[in-house]
């Protein structure tokens, strides 16, 4: 005899599973196929004394980007056939700087690629989106060197609430 409990537990684990495996073969079937890439090199070139692109959060993403490139064979050297130079930039020219916003720039020709933004955390968006169109392209050189001109600024200036909303009438 199996108690009620036992039988639930049991019923669950198999739909896990079932489902689980179910999601894992769709994302296999999904997933760009890594080393697709291979003869294509890229370097990933900063100013080691820019306070923005040498940033810790700035070489978190690059070392992400790097995973991306690396994942799906992508390799990674100085004499490449692309060079994504992290640079501080403004996202439109000359527009003020904003606080969080990106800009990514394929440098009006293939072989380079521009990313930045005017502070690290606008550095860090712009990095990770380029390692995103690495890792959910199908072609990884295109998704590169024909980056267009992308400036995304925030939606917000502020990313919290700094102070309660209260009502003495209703308190």
């Amino acid at each position: 005899h199996v108690s009620r409990r036992q039988f639930l537990q049991t019923i669950g684990a198999i739909a896990g599973g079932v489902a689980a495996a179910s999601l894992a073969s769709r994302l296999r079937a999904a997933a760009p196929t890594a080393g697709t890439q291979a003869g294509f090199s890229v370097n990933i070139a900063f100013d080691p004394t820019d306070p923005i692109a040498s940033s810790g959060p700035a070489q978190w993403a690059v070392n992400h980007l790097r995973n991306a490139l690396t994942a799906r064979g992508v390799a990674i050297r100085p004499q490449a056939d692309l060079t994504i130079r992290l640079v501080r930039m403004r996202p439109e020219p000359g527009a003020r700087d904003v606080p969080e916003a990106l800009a990514i720039d394929n440098a009006s020709d293939a072989k380079f690629v521009n990313v930045g933004g005017p502070d690290p955390l606008g550095m860090v968006y712009a990095i990770t989106e380029l390692a995103d169109r690495v890792r959910l392209s199908a072609d990884v050189r295109r998704a590169l060197a024909d980056s267009q001109l992308n400036a995304e600024f925030p939606a917000n200036s502020y990313r919290g609430i700094f102070r309660m909303f209260t009502s003495e009438n209703e308190d």
